[in-house]
């Protein structure tokens, strides 16, 4: 009988179905719960996202259960539970949040975001059949709750291609993208998110139908976007998974748009791989940070190319140009609904002692967010190899940040920066 893998480790056990495993952490709520549904006649297992993170050796965030019973028949058994949805979910909030979900089988997807039809199923089976990917169409069935005891209803394979590092679309991937194009976008954040290569076929469809993602509404992928950005190491890698793979220039056109535009004289590379590394500087306990650091930029789709490639320096009417890119991009961000992102991109180059712009702020007047986004470009302007010198060492970038302090930079930024890098298993600038 395979056992839970210890914290931070995954399950090295290969996994399939029927197979019996131990989850020996299983919180006691969560024990309870399926023993008072089992106890009233109703199937019920651990399933999705919460055994996934179990499979991986990390701790959930959220804890779901399917079951055959009804949800009026949940909300009946625990007291304070709500119900507010047609899709059978009850959620029931003491000790500790869990949601119940009644097996079901779904029909068409007109909108390609909800299902035309929702029946109630009668087996964990069709439930599982309905899910995007296999990781996520996995259940723990359990047999001695006591021992916390159960077996594995796996018919998609999920536990393996999960120790395999996989991603793979349940049953035809075509089909599972049409259901709701959000998907599309879920598979790359899984993929960043949990370091998991995409099933060639899986992959296949995400090419052929990245277009249709244009249909999902804006909030729904914006919040999908934070929560990629909520990941450590996802900006750069997930950021370039969506622009190979046809997502990128869809949803967010202007970023896709910087590719192959350069970063000016003083940096490498081009203007999207320097909005990457910005964003990954950022700390992702703050995703909104994040993404006005990946948006700082959108403003130089406007510049002309002869600015930006020029040779030698800019005279004042060029300068003024370039110094534009702040306030467009300020209004190409305005409409997204995420403010403040918008006004920390409009002011990101205003200096400490005022020698900045657009607006010539000064101090504690400059936004928070502007002054962070400020201190981590400059960071990977220096951190960044050039094509006439090697980037500097982290150290001596710091130490250039703090020769500045009080006069372009806010000090305590500088000093947040250093503890952020302090914290990182490796420098930032060797993943940059």
């Amino acid at each position: 009988m395979a056992q839970l893998p210890l914290p931070g480790r995954p399950l090295e056990a290969q996994l399939s179905d029927a197979d019996r495993l131990v989850l020996g952490d299983l919180p006691q709520p969560v024990v309870d719960l399926l023993a008072r549904l089992d106890q009233h006649g109703h199937t019920a297992v651990l399933v999705g996202g919460c055994l996934r993170d179990l499979l991986r050796g990390v701790p959930p965030n959220d804890w779901d259960v399917a079951t055959s019973a009804p949800p009026e028949a949940v909300a009946a058994l625990f007291p304070g539970a709500s119900w507010e949805n047609r899709f059978g979910t009850v959620t029931v909030l003491e000790p500790i949040r869990i949601e119940v979900t009644t097996f079901r089988m779904e029909g068409g997807y007109r909108d390609r975001r909800r299902p035309d039809e929702v029946r109630w199923g009668s087996s964990i089976q069709e439930d599982l059949a309905r899910r995007d990917f296999t990781m996520n169409a996995v259940a723990w069935r359990p047999v001695d709750l006591d021992a916390r005891a159960g077996t594995l209803v796996d018919p998609f394979g999920g536990a393996e291609d999960l120790r395999a590092g996989l991603l793979r679309a349940v049953g035809r991937p075509e089909r599972r993208f049409e259901e709701d194009a959000l998907r599309l976008l879920r598979a790359v954040r899984f993929a960043a998110c949990l370091d998991l290569r995409i099933d060639p076929s899986t992959e296949a469809a995400i090419q052929l139908l990245a277009p249709t993602v244009a249909s999902v509404s804006g909030e729904r992928v914006r919040n999908e976007l934070l929560r990629i950005l909520a990941c450590r190491d996802a900006p750069s890698v997930a950021f370039v998974l969506m622009e190979r793979l046809g997502l990128l220039p869809v949803l967010l056109g202007e970023l896709a748009a910087l590719r192959a535009i350069p970063q000016g004289k003083p940096l490498a590379g081009d203007a999207l791989e320097h909005s990457l590394r910005t964003a990954a500087a950022l700390p992702p306990s703050d995703p909104i940070l994040r993404l006005a650091g990946l948006l700082h930029d959108l403003g130089k789709i406007a510049t002309p190319d002869s600015i930006l490639r020029k040779p030698g320096d800019l005279d004042a009417d060029e300068e003024e140009v370039l110094r534009g890119h702040a306030e467009l991009g300020y209004r190409l961000v305005e409409g997204l609904g995420v403010s403040p992102v918008d006004v920390w991109i409009r002011h990101h180059h205003e200096a400490w002692d005022g020698s900045g712009y657009p607006h010539g702020l000064a101090g504690d007047d400059i936004p928070l967010g502007s002054r962070i986004i400020l201190v981590a470009d400059a960071f990977d302007a220096m951190t960044t190899e050039r094509a006439y010198r090697a980037g500097s060492s982290v150290e001596a970038a710091i130490l250039e940040l703090r020769r500045c302090c009080w006069t372009q930079f806010d000090a305590r930024v500088v000093a947040a920066l250093e503890q952020h890098l302090a914290e990182q298993p490796s420098p930032l600038a060797e993943s940059a």
